[in-house]
């Protein structure tokens, strides 16, 4: 199943499960003020995760079930400069933020969970 994610001028984003078919459900999440959908990536358990960014330079990662459904969700930083670009998932089943900074820096952080505080960053300058 791939997955599509939309976002509205009304700052609500919409995630779009596909299949073979078509378009298979539809599901609609927010606006939430200052907060924007940056990415989709799917997770351990088939779970759909959504990266959102907000005007402050924080990051927010929820974690969706199969109905749409958020279950769980966290935010983190901000962080001086960085700002979260892209999300994905590795066969360990850690998630991976990739970070940039408009000087050309990239990092990466690995969220062990969606609590606070959990999370290992790994930065590179240019």
């Amino acid at each position: 199943m791939t997955r599509v994610l939309w976002n509205h001028f009304d700052g609500s984003a919409a995630l779009w499960l596909l299949g073979p078919t078509g378009n298979l459900a539809s599901y609609r999440h927010g606006p939430v003020t200052g907060w924007t959908a940056v990415d989709v990536s799917v997770g351990p358990y088939n779970r759909t995760h959504i990266l959102w960014t907000n005007t402050d330079g924080r990051m927010g990662l929820w974690s969706l079930n199969v109905s749409g459904s958020v279950v769980s969700g966290a935010s983190f930083g901000p962080y001086s400069r960085w700002l979260a670009r892209s999300i994905s998932h590795g066969p360990d089943g850690l998630t991976r933020v990739l970070w940039s900074k408009n000087d050309g820096s990239v990092g990466l952080s690995l969220p062990s969970s969606y609590e606070p505080g959990n999370s290992t960053r790994h930065c590179r300058g240019r």
